[in-house]
């Protein structure tokens, strides 16, 4: 005989409507990530590494079309967000692939994946 009380159908059916609906949300965004892959140029104004933590750091662009994210993206098999970040000076004008979205609530930006 279980000590913990038997859970109702309820209970049981809204968990699995909250888990459906989560990775359906999932899953539109990471359909609209990657269907918002563009090619756009941007002039760098400035760069900045900011770190939360002495192991989370992220890149920031500053460009004069608006702030991009220099990072790792295991899902865009982009590696090298460290050798990019030194490729861009400012002042400079680039052609660069970025995909994402700003999302000033979650402090999101479009990131960086590619230098032309």
């Amino acid at each position: 005989m279980s000590k913990y009380p038997p859970r109702n159908k309820t209970y049981q059916t809204a968990s699995v409507v909250v888990l459906l609906l989560a990775l359906t949300a999932m899953g539109i965004y990471l359909i609209a990530l990657f269907n918002s892959k563009e090619t756009i140029s941007i002039t760098v104004r400035d760069k900045e590494r900011v770190c939360s933590s002495a192991d989370d750091c992220d890149y920031l662009i500053f460009a004069e079309e608006g702030v991009y994210k220099n990072a790792d993206a295991v899902l865009a098999l982009k590696f090298n967000s460290s050798d990019l970040y030194n490729k861009l000076q400012p002042g400079q004008t680039y052609q660069v692939d970025v995909w994402g979205f700003r999302q000033p609530l979650l402090s999101m930006y479009p990131n960086i994946l590619e230098v032309k």
